[in-house]
C-alpha cells in the first residue's frame, strides 16, 4: 500500500505506482502547459485507462480511482488542476471519485451517450465540487447541455484548422479552450487566433 514508486519517464511527465506485487497501479501524470508554457494542470492515467478504446479501459478507470483515492490527488499535482478522464458510470455516481478542490472530470461524448440522466449527474458532480471538461463529438446537438455546464473543451490540435471550433458553435460562458496534441512550443502561437471562440 502507499506510494512505491516513482520515476521521471519524460519532460512533465511521471509515473507513480500504488499498491504492491499483482495489484500494483501505475499512475501516469502528464503536464499540460499553458502557452506561456508554464504548467496548468496533470492529466492522471492509469495504463489501461489512457485507450478508452480498449477492452480494458473500464477496468483502468476503476484501478486509476481506487490509486487515486490512496494516494490522494494533491500528491500527485500539488496545488495544480487535475483532470481525470471519466466514463458514464463513474459520472453517473457508480465509482467512487477522489475527493479535491482542484480536480476536473474529462467526459469524451460520442453519439447516443447524452440524455437527461447523464446531465442530471453532471450537475450532481458539479454541486459536489467537480469541474466538467468535455471532449468528442461536441458539435451534436444533444452535447448542448453538457457543454454548458462544462468549464473546459478539449479538441484535438490537429482539428483546429478543420473549423471544428465553427462546429461546436461560440460558447458565451467564455469556457477555457484545451488544445490537446500541441508538441512543439513553437506551435503555441498558433492557437491563439482561434482564442475568441471561447
Amino acid at each position: 500500500a502507499g506510494l512505491t514508486e516513482e520515476r521521471e519517464t519524460s519532460p512533465g511527465s511521471a509515473e507513480v505506482s500504488s499498491g504492491t506485487g499483482a495489484a500494483r497501479v501505475r499512475v501516469t501524470r502528464r503536464a499540460l502547459f499553458a502557452r506561456d508554457l508554464s504548467v496548468w494542470g496533470f492529466e492522471l492515467m492509469s495504463v489501461a485507462a489512457q485507450d478508452q478504446l480498449s477492452a480494458d479501459f473500464c477496468g483502468g478507470e476503476v484501478r486509476l480511482l481506487n490509486a487515486l483515492a490512496e494516494l490522494g490527488v494533491k500528491s500527485l499535482v500539488a496545488d495544480k488542476t487535475a483532470l481525470i478522464g471519466v466514463t458514464r458510470d463513474t459520472l453517473l455516481g457508480r465509482l467512487p471519485l477522489p475527493a479535491s478542490e482542484h480536480t476536473v472530470l474529462v467526459l469524451r461524448v460520442e453519439e447516443g451517450t447524452v440524455d437527461r440522466e447523464l446531465v442530471e449527474a453532471a450537475d450532481e458532480r458539479l454541486d459536489d465540487g467537480f469541474r466538467l471538461a468535455l471532449s468528442g463529438d461536441l458539435w451534436l446537438p444533444e452535447a448542448a447541455p453538457l457543454l454548458e455546464r462544462a468549464t473546459i473543451i478539449r479538441v484535438p490540435f490537429t482539428q483546429l484548422p478543420l473549423g471544428v471550433l465553427d462546429r461546436i458553435g461560440r460558447r458565451p460562458r467564455g469556457q477555457q479552450l484545451w488544445v490537446d496534441g500541441v508538441d512543439q512550443p513553437e506551435d503555441f502561437p498558433s492557437t491563439r487566433p482561434y482564442g475568441p471562440h471561447f
